[in-house]
């Protein structure tokens, strides 16, 4: 019994991790679909056909969500009320401590950028100047 609820579990949760990868990759696609389709317009003239394919997308993966709920309702119930009581078990940063750990954080990523962004101009630059010594 115990192990078939763990593959009920594993299954469930590459469920959730395949709707969510299907979802990023139809709002990835929005602007690669756009970008070949040329001043065509669709449905009544207001969306390309990339948008349309991807609203189907996403349409589609709204349907699978809700009907996976009316499907498994008591078991998603189930779910929300563990989930519920131990958000009320979490301990809670302080205003003061949210705000000093946030700016630690954007701190940090303005250094990675700024890292990121020498090492790229720099790779760059470098490689032109070999480009233009080679030949």
């Amino acid at each position: 019994m115990q192990n078939e609820k763990q593959k009920q579990k594993h299954l469930l949760r590459w469920g959730v991790i395949i709707l969510a990868a299907l979802a990023y990759l139809a709002i990835m696609a929005i602007p690669f679909l756009n970008s070949v389709e040329t001043d065509k317009k669709g449905l009544l003239g207001i969306l390309t056909v990339g948008e349309i394919i991807v609203l189907g997308i996403m349409v589609a993966l709204l349907v699978a969500v809700i009907v996976l709920l009316f499907k498994k309702r008591e078991r998603v119930s189930r779910m929300m009320r563990e989930y519920e009581s131990e958000v009320k078990r979490v301990t809670w940063l302080s205003w003061k401590d949210t705000k000093r750990s946030s700016g630690v954080v954007l701190i940090g990523l303005a250094l990675c950028a700024l890292v990121i962004c020498l090492l790229d101009v720099g790779l760059a630059k470098g490689f032109l100047w070999f480009i233009t010594d080679l030949f």
